[in-house]
């Protein structure tokens, strides 16, 4: 079952059977995504695979207005269970 976007629109939300196949029972693309010096985020397609995992991103909201003004990304971290 494929349902709509969310309010970000990231695009549809896919079924948890339907991600593991689409990433290669849960491998997805995470090497290359966490060896990119250029970002300190997981892409989108990958938070879903991480989450499998035990892994969670998020930004410090407390920094997200004052970066977004200096036009830089947000300040990413990760939890990890």
């Amino acid at each position: 079952k494929v349902e709509s976007g969310g309010a970000d629109d990231d695009g549809p939300m896919k079924s948890d059977e339907v991600i593991k196949i689409e990433t290669k029972q849960l491998r997805g693309t995470l090497k290359d995504a966490l060896d990119d010096v250029t970002t300190g985020q997981v892409p989108f397609h990958d938070t879903k695979v991480i989450k499998f995992h035990g892994s969670y991103q998020q930004d410090d909201r407390d920094l997200r207005e004052e970066r977004q003004k200096l036009g830089i990304e947000n300040a990413f971290s990760f939890m990890i269970r």
